[in-house]
């Protein structure tokens, strides 16, 4: 697959990615079960987020430096979720420049109007209430630098490690707009 397939990784700040991961396992109950979904936020930093064998994906750094070892390809295009917060248009032109896609302008307009947050959120196509089990959101709030609101300063100087950790490994991470 790799040979043939192109990729693009979207990776985001883990601090924004801890508040957001746990928001999801909240709404997301029935599939993650009663004892995850009732964690407050300093139990799932400490006995799910930051525990190697015990988070979904693996460690954020893990995961994105995992990838960042396939980055001599011309098959991997890495995107920042800041960088799409902050320019939408800028990454999607990125994109289709990658993929080697023939557009025109009409349906770029389309497709950021199709992707903006707000349009997102009230699509029940995307934005799947039924599969949270409650009243929730799977679209939550999809801002950048949500953290700062949930975060201590010993979790945020903990995630400060696995960025640096990224960054030595040739990540570029973007932790504010």
């Amino acid at each position: 697959m790799k040979s043939t397939c192109r990729f693009i990784y979207c990776y985001r700040n883990p601090k924004d990615v801890a508040v957001s991961y746990w928001n999801h396992i909240k709404a997301f109950r029935q599939h993650y079960g009663e004892k995850a979904a009732n964690y407050t936020f300093p139990e799932f930093f400490d006995e799910i987020f930051t525990q190697e064998k015990v988070c979904e994906f693996a460690l954020w750094e893990d995961h994105v430096i995992h990838w960042l070892k396939e980055a001599n390809t011309d098959k991997i295009l890495f995107l920042s979720y800041e960088d799409l917060s902050e320019n939408t248009e800028r990454e999607l032109r990125k994109m289709i420049s990658f993929l080697e896609l023939k557009v025109t302008e009409e349906h770029i307009a389309r497709v950021l109007d199709a992707s903006s947050f707000d349009t997102m959120k009230n699509n029940g196509a995307v934005n799947k209430k039924h599969h949270t089990g409650n009243d929730g959101n799977f679209i939550r709030k999809g801002k950048v630098g949500g953290w700062m609101e949930t975060l201590t300063q010993e979790q945020s100087v903990f995630l400060d490690v696995g960025i640096e950790k990224v960054r030595k490994a040739g990540g570029y991470i973007r932790c504010s707009l």
